[in-house]
């Protein structure tokens, strides 16, 4: 509460004071308005070279009240209300529609907020006026779409084996003959040689089956998701 020093006494000049006092009485009331408007305006006891007399250097909006203002006709009115222990800016128009600007004195993210709009958030505890919908979408991550809401997508993956051909090759084969050019049953002595076989080149067959399963997901962190009521 502001320190006025001159009293705000609307009983004087009395009729019955001294006319040599009048001067004393106006210059008092101007003093004791200077310094009430001085709350929140600038003001000075000289004006000489002071561009800024009357501007608003702040706005204190006193309430004490824990009741919504009445609406006023063609009007909008701004006012503090108590609400759980702390004055919050509030407004309300013509029509008595009322809207709480601030909750625990910061912007309250409501008023700002469409139904149907998501908000991620790392405190799991709903907001007033906000759901938690992140069961419904749990494990999932977010994706640019022209259909919101709608869902896709599998947490693992597999690769077919696809239609991979290998490169044409050929295999050389090498064989080591014994002979032996005696008699059936006789000690003749046997002979050795050697003769090698070339593959036909060939190499153009599909690959088939499947991969194993793999994950899908990349390193992520976890949030939880508000949709406005």
């Amino acid at each position: 509460m502001p320190t006025y020093i001159e009293t705000h006494d609307e009983t004087k000049p009395a009729g019955s004071r001294d006319l040599a006092l009048g001067d004393d009485d106006i210059r008092e009331y101007k003093r004791s308005q200077r310094e009430r408007l001085a709350t929140d305006h600038s003001f000075a006891a000289d004006e000489s070279g002071v561009t800024t007399i009357g501007y608003h250097t702040k706005v204190t909006l006193a309430s004490g009240s824990a009741a919504d203002k009445a609406a006023v006709t063609a009007a909008g009115v701004i006012y503090p209300k108590l609400v759980s222990g702390r004055y919050e800016l509030c407004y309300i128009d013509d029509a008595g529609q009322v809207v709480q600007l601030t909750t625990n004195g910061k912007i309250n993210d409501t008023v700002l907020a469409q139904t149907g709009d998501w908000m991620t958030s790392s405190v799991a505890t709903a907001r007033a006026g906000w759901t938690n919908v992140s069961a419904t979408y749990s494990n999932k991550f977010m994706r640019i779409n022209a259909t919101p809401l709608t869902t896709g997508g599998a947490d693992t993956h597999t690769h077919g084996a696809g239609s991979y051909a290998g490169p044409s090759h050929s295999h050389s084969h090498l064989h080591t003959l014994t002979l032996n050019d005696g008699a059936q049953g006789g000690s003749g002595r046997p002979d050795t040689g050697t003769t090698s076989t070339d593959a036909t080149a060939s190499g153009t067959g599909a690959v088939t089956g499947a991969s194993a399963s793999a994950d899908n997901i990349p390193a992520y962190v976890q949030v939880v998701i508000f949709q406005k009521n």
